[in-house]
């Protein structure tokens, strides 16, 4: 729900350059690996040094734009599949030929298992899905390989856009739920919805309640209920703003989050209970325990309350959102 700009130790820029070197492995002599290489496999499949064929010219081009295609950011990566299907259609080339090819080139399935998607995995370094912000993701050892609680969402459909099967950006770390379930099949484009690399949910709408009855709390959260908002604070523009209800429309995020309304009586538990004045003297009494006040927040609500560490632990945007509403959080 945060804006993707960095990972574990690297920017992104570093991160998706090795990435480029590892999905094209050279040999001794400094070429191309034939079969380990995608550039090997692109000449496999279309003999673009020697055949002259309709086919070549797809090959060619996508041969000589692969760096970009690769490494490239979502507004690049997607001109150059458009122009690639451009090239199709121009020689009227056969889409099932084309595709055979060109899985044959990506070898998705099987790069999903491939030691280099776990080192993907690792060096983006997210705790939480990018999507919803409720469930964990992660990557554990099991016996000699590692098992994924996690999916990589292609952001630009698969089935629409197969050049872009291994393209860093097209490559979105979330939970099997929101990949599968809920976006599923949508088409997701740049100018309709926000893309985690380029774009914060965090920072254009936020978390609010409407309360219905004043005895809401007494009734367990029958009469409130939660709702989304503009992010006041940070001022999106209004394009944005549509294109955020948008996402969290295919994602349902008002509709799970109306299932944790128990964290919010919770959370008007705790302020009742933990003053400003209790905060303070928790901080200054065991500041060896806490570097920052915001680790005492985070000890008390359960939650991430700095808006770079909200990937970090499920919920934690939906918890500093509604607690800074309620006057909870205070933090300056």
């Amino acid at each position: 729900m945060i804006k993707i700009v960095a990972g574990k130790s690297k920017f992104l820029r570093e991160i998706a350059e090795e990435y480029f070197k590892l999905l094209n492995p050279q040999n001794k002599n400094g070429a191309f690996h034939k079969r380990n290489s995608i550039y090997g496999r692109i000449e496999t499949q279309f003999k673009i040094k020697s055949n002259r064929s309709n086919y070549s010219h797809y090959g060619r081009h996508l041969y000589n734009n692969l760096k970009t295609l690769i490494t490239g950011i979502p507004s690049e990566i997607y001109q150059i599949q458009k122009q690639l299907d451009g090239i199709s259609n121009l020689y009227s080339l056969k889409r099932n030929i084309l595709l055979k090819r060109i899985n044959k080139i990506f070898y998705y399935d099987t790069f999903r298992e491939s030691d280099t998607a776990i080192w993907l995995a690792k060096e983006i370094n997210l705790g939480v899905c990018v999507y919803c912000n409720r469930q964990y993701i992660s990557i554990i050892k099991h016996k000699k390989s590692h098992m994924y609680l996690a999916d990589f969402d292609h952001y630009f459909l698969r089935s629409k856009y197969p050049c872009l099967s291994l393209s860093f950006y097209n490559l979105i770390l979330s939970c099997h739920g929101c990949n599968s379930k809920l976006k599923f099949t949508a088409k997701f484009i740049l100018k309709n919805y926000l893309h985690p690399y380029m774009d914060s949910f965090n920072d254009i709408l936020r978390f609010s309640t409407n309360v219905l009855n004043t005895n809401f709390f007494f009734n367990k959260g029958d009469d409130f209920e939660i709702k989304l908002k503009k992010n006041w604070f940070k001022n999106p523009t209004k394009k944005d703003i549509n294109r955020a209800f948008k996402t969290a429309e295919i994602f349902r995020i008002k509709d799970l989050y109306n299932l944790h309304k128990d964290v919010i009586i919770e959370l008007i538990q705790k302020h009742i209970i933990y003053s400003p004045q209790y905060i303070d003297n928790l901080y200054s009494e065991f500041s060896i325990l806490f570097s920052t006040k915001a680790d005492v927040y985070r000890m008390l609500l359960g939650a991430y309350v700095i808006d770079s560490e909200i990937n970090k632990r499920p919920l934690s945007k939906f918890i500093k959102d509604i607690s800074e509403e309620f006057g909870f959080l205070k933090l300056h």
